[in-house]
């Protein structure tokens, strides 16, 4: 486990780590001047936090919390810039990019090296173990960073939505663990994203986006446009450890902005994945697909990437490129590790080839490649994106009848009565019953089949009825003691629900038995026939001369054995 995470041991959790002596072991501050407002402190049982001067502080390389960080200063690898003609453009030497990369990877920790190539290949999470009383403690110190150690300066979008606007979403706690298992409960740069990413929601939404979730709606129709085009969607599975998909498709066409194509992604980040909890844990699985016929890829925006990835309430566990082998793509793939942060470029790996060899590739790393809407040629699928929209949708309706355009009241609530009802991507402990056996390849469904044909012995030595149903009833202890859920498709409405009535799960396990029972009969009566293929002699002509020699030749051997059986007589 990394330096940056806390622990849960100790009751007074005096272990958190916040960098350098942020807390001390007995709770106490070490340093009189409490922040630049000199806040009043709190009761000396309480671990306290130790004030530096924020221009101290070292942040992101470049990244500030306003909008006017020089872009040239906060460029990853200052090694392989050289100067354009352009004041504000820097030109990119590919190769020096790459081994700037090589040989960052080089220089980490094994430790670190090894946690992350478990987590690339979905094995095991770098997610810091949550439990109730961790979760507080961070929470309770993310608020004193907040307001102790964030300058008035850096923070006037999260004063203005907590003095002016009142706003009740901002500060409940499962909009700021968002933040803070993105820095994997790291209190202090997850306030500092918390901020950034306030700031970054006004500029691209509003003030509207401090008071609620954001909206379908709230994208205009050029961006709702870029958005039907496929080339940005949330992925309908996850992969084998349950992170979200993100995949991203070129070629974007230069008819769209850079900024619409941000906001777009803003939404996507804020709005769809920081929602999925298994995502907040264990992170997002980045997929960029792209072919030699896109043209305008090279139009990047590092100022605006750089600020993108700084204040997502998100954290990249996986970051795939794959790109063909073209002298062009050489570039871009330079250009790629470039406008992302060296967090990211650690969990990035390229896969270069055709469709089919990069598809392989992502497979080593646990992805469904079934599941990714675009053909062998190239070409996106918008079929399951058309049936997304339209599930958005009515997420959005129902906030909308609860909220009744109170939000304060609406986020008072507790979360059980906002959830919606309906479930869009499933988790991976999630057996799915569906017409048709749509659903037959989820992970789940195929652990729950096995688990029954091992059951179904025992079912065939019970007599009775009433042990068969003591057998079915055992067989739903055990399953909600390992954890599973049970979800059944709704075809009209295009999402799952979950199956809460137990008559209804004994119905759809019974039946699921039951097919299974059916398939080892069909197996059983399966009859395996010999072909001989001696009725067919001599239809051919040639094959039939060769035979008929083979024939004669045994006539004559047959014919002298019964000679010298009759010369021994």
């Amino acid at each position: 486990m990394d330096n940056d995470m806390i622990s849960g041991s100790g009751s007074t959790y005096s272990n958190i780590k916040r960098e350098d002596n942020w807390i001390d072991a007995t709770g106490s501050v070490s340093n009189n001047d409490c922040s630049p407002q000199n806040p009043t402190t709190v009761s000396s049982g309480t671990p306290l936090v130790q004030i530096n001067e924020y221009k101290n502080r070292e942040l992101s390389p470049g990244i500030g919390f306003g909008d006017n960080s020089d872009v040239s200063s906060s460029f990853p690898f200052p090694n392989m810039m050289t100067a354009s003609s352009s004041s504000d453009q820097t030109m990119i030497d590919p190769e020096a990019a790459e081994r700037e990369w090589a040989k960052e990877l080089y220089e980490m920790n094994s430790d670190v090296r090894e946690s992350i190539n478990y987590e690339l290949h979905g094995v095991k999470s770098r997610a810091f173990p949550e439990d109730p009383a961790i979760i507080k403690e961070a929470l309770r110190l993310f608020q004193i960073e907040i307001d102790t150690q964030i300058p008035p300066i850096h923070k006037q979008c999260y004063t203005r939505a907590v003095m002016g606007l009142k706003s009740n979403y901002v500060q409940t706690p499962d909009f700021r663990l968002r933040f803070l298992r993105a820095e994997r409960f790291d209190v202090k740069k997850a306030a500092i994203r918390f901020c950034r990413g306030l700031d970054y929601l006004v500029d691209q939404f509003g003030e509207q986006a401090l008071m609620r979730q954001l909206y379908l709606s709230d994208l205009s129709r050029e961006e709702e446009r870029f958005l039907k085009r496929g080339n940005k969607q949330v992925l309908p599975n996850r992969d084998r450890f349950g992170r979200r998909l993100m995949a991203h498709f070129g070629c974007y066409s230069t008819e769209y902005s850079f900024y619409t194509r941000a906001k777009v992604m803003t939404y996507l980040a804020f709005g769809v994945l920081a929602e999925d909890l298994m995502t907040q844990r264990n992170g997002v699985v980045s997929l960029g697909f792209f072919s030699a016929e896109d043209n305008d890829l090279l139009i990047l925006d590092r100022k605006g990437f750089m600020r993108f990835f700084a204040a997502v309430p998100i954290r990249w566990s996986a970051f795939h490129l794959c790109i063909p082998q073209t002298p062009a793509f050489t570039i871009f793939k330079g250009l790629i590790l470039s406008v992302i942060p060296k967090e990211v470029r650690r969990v990035t790996r390229i896969h270069s080839g055709t469709n089919i060899e990069c598809e392989y590739s992502l497979r080593c790393f646990g992805i469904p490649t079934e599941g990714i809407p675009r053909t062998f040629t190239g070409k996106m699928k918008t079929k399951y994106l058309a049936k997304w929209l339209k599930i958005r949708t009515a997420m959005d309706d129902h906030r909308r009848m609860i909220a009744q355009n109170d939000y304060n009241t609406y986020y008072a609530k507790p979360p059980s009565m906002r959830a919606f009802p309906g479930i869009e991507c499933p988790e991976v402990n999630c057996v799915l019953f569906r017409l048709a056996g749509l659903a037959s390849t989820h992970p789940m469904n195929v652990e729950f089949r096995l688990y029954l044909e091992e059951k179904d012995g025992e079912r065939e030595q019970l007599k009775t009825l009433r042990q068969k149903d003591d057998h079915l009833h055992q067989i739903i202890e055990e399953t909600a003691r390992r954890g599973l859920r049970f979800l059944v498709f709704d075809e009209e409405r295009y999402w799952y629900t979950e199956i809460t009535d137990y008559k209804t799960l004994r119905k759809h396990i019974f039946q699921a038995q039951r097919d299974i029972v059916k398939r080892a009969k069909a197996r059983a009566q399966v009859q395996l026939s010999k072909s001989n293929t001696v009725a067919f002699t001599g239809l051919d002509g040639s094959t039939g001369c060769k035979q008929n020699c083979l024939n004669a030749c045994s006539k004559e051997d047959k014919s002298k054995a019964d000679e010298r059986k009759n010369h021994a007589r």
